[in-house]
């Protein structure tokens, strides 16, 4: 989250579209690397975590639209998003 949030949205902050690469109607799990760091160091010791395995993320799957949606509501306008088609050439 920490790095493709911004990478993705930053067009977004100046009034450019926001390129997505296919539909990104795919839902992702995302969580922030801190969180993932602070999930490590607290298992650490644990005999439970030993031989467990624990999904992480959310609190819910999320789209790359919804993420846009929602900066948007942020920012109080509409975001633009560019779709450029399999092949096509992207600015940046």
């Amino acid at each position: 989250m920490g790095v493709w949030f911004p990478m993705v949205l930053s067009p977004a902050l100046t009034g450019r579209p926001v390129t997505l690469i296919g539909r990104g109607l795919r839902r992702h799990s995302f969580i922030a690397a801190a969180d993932v760091a602070a999930f490590a160091a607290a298992s650490v010791g644990r005999a439970e975590a030993m031989t467990a395995r624990i999904a992480l993320g959310g609190p819910e799957a999320v789209s790359w639209r919804d993420v846009i949606a929602t900066f948007g509501r942020i920012l109080g306008r509409e975001i633009p998003i560019a779709t450029p088609a399999p092949g096509e050439t992207v600015a940046g």
